[in-house]
């Protein structure tokens, strides 16, 4: 089964969760383009202030992740709208989700071939389905 990505791609989703003691959980899985899972991972952090900090958080986790693995040719995903505006350039966030979205715009330079896409939650962001995506490049 193809999840519409190119052969040799692969696609990043990331999401980040916060529990009743205040802390955050942060989480990414990435899959090829069969929708095969290559590597998934999470941990729990602080607080992290606002719901779009944490999700760039989350986002900037599992790139990391993704580039210590030496996997290029990544597509990012996010549910939160207003993280993927930021990163697009078309929005600006406040100071500290901003300083997230500037250390992405970096590893972006170092993994080639990144895309960062908006999959609304309640798509519940299929791997198979690009449907609800709002696509933008760095």
């Amino acid at each position: 089964m193809s999840n519409g990505l190119p052969p040799g791609h692969r696609k990043l989703n990331s999401d980040a969760a916060t529990f009743k003691d205040g802390t955050v959980g942060l989480s990414f899985v990435v899959r090829d383009e069969h929708g095969m899972v290559l590597m998934a991972g999470s941990k729990r952090c602080h607080s992290a202030g606002s719901s779009t900090l944490a999700e760039a958080l989350a986002l900037r986790f599992g790139l990391e992740k993704t580039r210590e693995a030496g996997l290029g040719r990544v597509q990012l995903e996010s549910d939160s709208k207003i993280l993927v505006k930021n990163c697009s350039g078309s929005s600006s966030g406040d100071a500290h989700v901003m300083m997230i979205v500037e250390d992405l715009k970096s590893m972006v330079n170092i993994v080639h071939g990144i895309e960062i896409s908006h999959c609304r939650r309640d798509a519940q962001c299929s791997p198979y389905s690009r449907s609800s995506w709002n696509e933008c490049k760095f």
